[in-house]
């Protein structure tokens, strides 16, 4: 399916958004670059409006240009494999869908990535490469897109948690309004107040 003008505007667009990462070309054969996906995914999964990941872009100081995945690279591209990858390293199993097209004769991959539902993706088990200093993965790690730089690291900062909560809480709100919704029990405004006045306790 050929790419959207908005996703060709991603491409061009050169630099890193919180809702916007840029990839090098990649092996997917190998479990490492699974994994820096699987992260990116995890992390914009996490994110309030989620987030576009675009592999074939390559780093010029601090822009992106199109340089396009190699034909060698996007032989060893596997949906189902990354996607069996990510449900076993993550829970729950993040949405998002995955667009591979030609824009000026180069080939990119576009991960489209929803946010979460009901519970925030948590990273269940984790992966080191060999040699490296520090694991890509670590189980019971929340991966997410900070608000200090836009990277997808494991949440440590209070500003990075009080977003994810206050998302995680309107996300449940929405779901008590549908459910509320659905048996006519009460309007989505008392819901709401209901859900005040649980945490009120807290």
């Amino acid at each position: 399916m050929p790419f959207t003008k908005n996703q060709i505007d991603l491409i061009c667009y050169g630099r890193e958004e919180r809702h916007l990462e840029y990839k090098g070309s990649l092996e997917f054969s190998n479990d490492a670059s699974k994994a820096l996906v699987a992260r990116a995914i995890a992390a914009h999964s996490n994110a309030r409006d989620g987030g576009d990941i675009i592999v074939g872009m390559e780093k010029c100081g601090e822009s992106y240009s199109p340089s396009g995945v190699t034909p060698a690279h996007l032989a060893t591209f596997k949906s189902d494999e990354l996607r069996d990858y990510i449900q076993v390293h993550f829970l729950p199993m993040p949405n998002f869908k995955m667009d591979i097209d030609e824009f000026e004769g180069k080939s990119f991959i576009i991960i489209s990535v929803s946010p979460f539902g009901l519970y925030p993706c948590v990273c269940v088990q984790g992966y080191c490469e060999k040699g490296a200093s520090r694991p890509t993965l670590t189980k019971g790690i929340i991966y997410v897109r900070s608000k200090r730089k836009p990277e997808s690291a494991p949440l440590e900062t209070e500003e990075d948690l009080a977003e994810l909560i206050d998302t995680s809480a309107d996300r449940w709100l929405q779901y008590r309004a549908r459910r509320d919704k659905t048996s006519s029990l009460v309007s989505p405004e008392d819901s709401r107040k209901g859900f005040e006045s649980e945490g009120s306790d807290l």
